[in-house]
């Protein structure tokens, strides 16, 4: 004869219940969103804004969702592109508000990464994961940092900023604007997340108890006792 202790019972029926409710906190299929700050052009990859040891060049953009972020990257110019530089995403305290601390030194830095932009006619994308909360942000691009030693541009010819784009860059300290029509990209996965009813974890609780209720009365449960007994044949 064999014995399992009512409270050893209860515990795995906790333990199974408590399962069966988070198996049915389920998340959502992620959502790839693109944020851009400006169209693409190659109309002229021969001019535009320095990216290197004496100039930043940053884009603002805000989520009103959480964002898994997997790439960042721009379109770069063939005109001044030697070595690699860095890309930042840094929170900010608002929409307009700038970078806090001195350029040649991120504060806030969220994720960072060096990469070589390539000269191809087309955008430069690289890994970078971060996972963002709804807020205000900037991604930025520099060297001097992280490792980051080459230069490179962005080219703004033919180029077209979408709504809400804003700007800046810096020399030895921050500058609002000053920036049009350059190009950031920020690639990566809506986060969301569904949770079930209340009144479907009860549900599932109810149901797991009927059925062990059940089960005691069919293995010969006695109320008088905290043992379970099974006979063996």
């Amino acid at each position: 004869m064999t014995s399992i202790t009512l409270v050893k019972k209860l515990s795995m029926a906790v333990v199974g219940t408590t399962f069966i409710a988070l198996g049915s906190i389920s998340t959502a299929k992620a959502s790839t969103l693109v944020l851009e700050s400006a169209t693409f052009s190659s109309a002229s990859l021969n001019s535009g804004y320095t990216v290197g040891l004496s100039q930043s060049v940053g884009w603002r953009f805000q989520i009103d969702r959480s964002l898994q972020v997997t790439d960042i990257g721009g379109n770069f110019g063939t005109f001044y592109n030697s070595g690699n530089i860095f890309g930042a995403i840094v929170s900010l305290d608002s929409l307009n508000a700038l970078p806090s601390g001195n350029p040649n030194s991120l504060q806030n830095v969220l994720g960072s990464t060096t990469f070589t932009p390539t000269s191809l006619g087309g955008d430069t994308l690289t890994p970078l994961s971060v996972l963002l909360n709804p807020g205000n942000y900037a991604l930025i691009f520099g060297s001097g940092q992280f490792g980051a030693t080459g230069f490179s541009g962005m080219p703004y010819t033919g180029q077209i900023n979408f709504p809400g784009s804003s700007y800046f860059f810096s020399n030895t300290n921050w500058i609002n604007g000053g920036v049009s029509n350059a190009r950031f990209i920020v690639k990566g996965n809506e986060v969301t997340t569904s949770v079930p009813e209340p009144t479907s974890v009860l549900g599932l609780l109810a149901f797991s108890l009927l059925s062990i209720s059940q089960i005691l009365q069919r293995q010969g449960y006695s109320k008088n006792t905290d043992t379970f007994e099974h006979e063996n044949n």
